[in-house]
């Protein structure tokens, strides 16, 4: 699947509001954009399909992006080309800019401010893939991974040629790249593990924040209680 938003609209409250609406469908959660006053709105993004996986490529101009919980559980590899900004979720706050790699929780509400405009690249992997694949996955939350050497730099590389190159591929190739792009994207998680010391501090940090969205969103459920949290 294919699917580009391109700024061709004259009246910038409806490209917002069209971009809105398809992102919406690609993230199946609420999506507000906030649009910076200083440059005229615009926003394009591609989204493929590959086996597993979805690839996206997303640039525009400077903006706010406020994403909902509740969409696809997943989780986002965010691979920054250009410009800077930062990206929140929950109580969790990271630096973004050209040259790093962001993990995060697709399935729980998120923002980014971006102050410039900026082009990224992004993998979704379904959880369930994800933990089978790397299982350590959450120690990684919101942290940012350089990519200009090791394993980040080839996944980096290896994202910008498969972009490039995607309309060539047949469905058996497909089915390859995203095979080797979750190798190179493990490869880059295994490099990026801090010391055994620091891992269990960061899970149970992602478990509490986890439980206080599951909360927060819940909060009017008569049905809310110890069992059901323990569940979520």
């Amino acid at each position: 699947m294919s699917k580009a938003i391109v700024a061709g609209v004259d009246d910038e409250l409806d490209r917002v509001a069209r971009s809105c609406a398809a992102l919406r469908a690609v993230h199946r959660a609420d999506h507000y954009i906030e649009p910076d006053r200083s440059a005229p709105f615009e926003l394009r993004v591609s989204v493929h399909t590959l086996g597993a996986l979805r690839l996206m490529e997303i640039a525009g101009s400077p903006q706010s992006t406020r994403i909902g919980h509740g969409g696809e559980d997943v989780v986002l590899a965010i691979v920054v080309h250009a410009g800077h900004g930062r990206i929140r979720q929950g109580a969790r706050e990271a630096v973004l800019g050209p040259g790093v790699l962001c993990l995060l929780h697709g399935g729980e509400a998120f923002e980014l401010i971006l102050n410039e405009g900026f082009r990224h690249q992004v993998v979704r992997v379904p959880r369930e893939r994800m933990t089978e694949s790397f299982p350590a996955w959450p120690v990684l939350l919101m942290c940012t991974i350089p990519t200009g050497r090791g394993p980040a730099a080839m996944l980096a590389a290896h994202l910008r040629a498969t972009q490039e190159h995607l309309e060539s591929l047949t469905p058996a190739d497909q089915k390859g790249v995203s095979e080797a792009l979750l190798c190179l994207l493990v490869s880059t998680l295994s490099a990026s593990l801090p010391a055994p010391s620091e891992r269990l501090s960061r899970i149970e940090r992602y478990h509490l924040e986890r439980v206080k969205a599951y909360v927060r969103a819940h909060l009017a459920d008569p049905e809310l209680n110890v069992a059901t949290i323990s569940a979520a």
